[in-house]
């Protein structure tokens, strides 16, 4: 019998949907890999965002997948939308007008069901750069152009 190797979960991105005053909605985008010959399920991935500034962690949003499906030998992708409400974006702006970023850190864990049962940590340091958040910008205000 063939040997079964741990799925590979990765974050592969951030991006900004949309920046509100209050508010800053976004996409944890997640890229799970399964090398075995037989499929699997993602049974959950809960997960954590933090702001990091300095070196200090604020959590800011936290987000789950749904269960879903990986084909035998291939990967998925799955996009988790999110909102954060928290104070600590105030200071995320502080930290892009004085550095041109802000960092992000992402972390849960992967239950992975297949023969055997996985529970896979992944932790993720994110970077959004001054350019997303002001294309994020731009298509509000085009959007409010449009309506």
């Amino acid at each position: 019998m063939q040997a079964l190797n741990e799925p590979l979960v990765s974050i592969k991105r951030v991006k900004i949907r949309a920046l509100h005053l209050t508010s800053i909605d976004f996409d944890v985008i997640l890229r799970i890999e399964n090398p075995n010959p037989f499929g699997a399920t993602v049974r959950e991935l809960p997960f954590i965002v933090f702001f990091r500034s300095g070196n200090q962690e604020k959590e800011i949003a936290s987000g789950e997948t749904v269960k879903m499906d990986i084909p035998a030998s291939d990967s998925i992708e799955i996009t988790v939308p999110l909102t954060s409400h928290d104070l600590a974006l105030f200071e995320g702006i502080v930290s892009l007008i004085k550095t041109g970023n802000i960092q992000l850190k992402i972390q849960g864990t992967a239950v992975i069901d297949h023969i055997i049962g996985w529970s896979l940590p992944v932790t993720e340091e994110i970077e959004i750069t001054e350019h997303e958040i002001a294309e994020a910008v731009l298509a509000k205000i085009r959007g409010k152009q449009g309506s």
